[in-house]
């Protein structure tokens, strides 16, 4: 769908929320499909036969752990591909700099390439410097698509772990579950989550942060302070809780698909 519909931008930080309705940007190379098409796209056995996870990542950053075998194996468990879903790695020349969403937005188009028949794309970009319009974020997911980490603050909340460098242990195993974190957490908002165009089996959506789970043991709560990256994240990967399976599962099992329905 083009940026014109540029609905549902969500941001994971270290203790801020999420924002929608950012307007357009530019122009992209997705399908045009309304929101729920796309999401069903991802989801569904009759749409896509596989996804592909394409990721882009500057040569001097150096990612913690496995995080997207990670994303891949929620994706596989939530989904219904035939032939599963796969991660490409590539890695690029991308200077640093504070990012404006279209600046992002360009980067992502400028890489990609096209997809076969038959298979739906996420596209993940890894990326040095600062959100212009918050310096704290983490991690920005739109179009249903798009996801951005940013790896600096996610090496800072990792530096923070135990007041300027942490425990060797403490801070890797802090580094490699917020990176796996809030890509899943990033994906989840991909797949529709919560309340983003993926309509909801009963209502879990917080009322004081749009687009999450109030729950704080869910992977799609709005935040973690980093007293709760340390601890919790570190030491239990939080997943998708029943209520967005449940979403996810009517959404993926239904007939005929909900957006024939509408």
């Amino acid at each position: 769908m083009g940026l014109g519909r540029w609905w549902g931008l969500g941001w994971l930080v270290v203790a801020a929320g999420c924002v929608d309705d950012v307007g357009p940007v530019g122009t992209t190379s997705t399908a045009e499909l309304s929101a729920l098409e796309r999401i069903e796209e991802l989801l569904r056995a009759d749409t896509a036969s596989a996804i592909d996870v394409r990721v882009t990542v500057p040569r001097d950053v150096v990612v913690p752990g496995d995080p997207f075998p990670r994303l891949v194996d929620m994706l596989e468990d939530v989904t219904d591909k035939v032939d599963g879903a796969s991660v490409d790695i590539a890695y690029d020349d991308l200077a640093a700099r504070d990012w404006t969403l279209a600046e992002l937005e360009a980067e992502i188009v400028a890489r990609e390439h096209p997809v076969d028949d038959g298979i739906a794309a996420i596209e993940v970009l890894v990326v040095q410097g600062d959100y212009v319009d918050n310096d704290d974020v983490l991690g920005l997911s739109w179009e249903w698509s798009r996801i951005v980490l940013f790896a600096d603050a996610l090496e800072a909340a990792c530096t923070a772990v135990g007041g300027g460098g942490g425990a060797g242990d403490v801070r890797e195993r802090v580094c490699e579950a917020s990176w796996a974190t809030i890509l899943r957490h990033e994906a989840g908002h991909v797949l529709g989550l919560v309340n983003k165009e993926l309509p909801m089996v009963a209502d879990h959506e917080d009322p004081e942060h749009e687009h999450h789970d109030p729950d704080a043991d869910c992977l799609m709560y709005w935040s973690w302070d980093r007293s709760d990256v340390s601890g919790k994240v570190a030491d239990e990967d939080l997943e998708l809780c029943p209520a967005s399976l449940a979403d996810l599962a009517a959404a993926r099992d239904a007939e005929p698909p909900l957006s024939a329905m509408r």
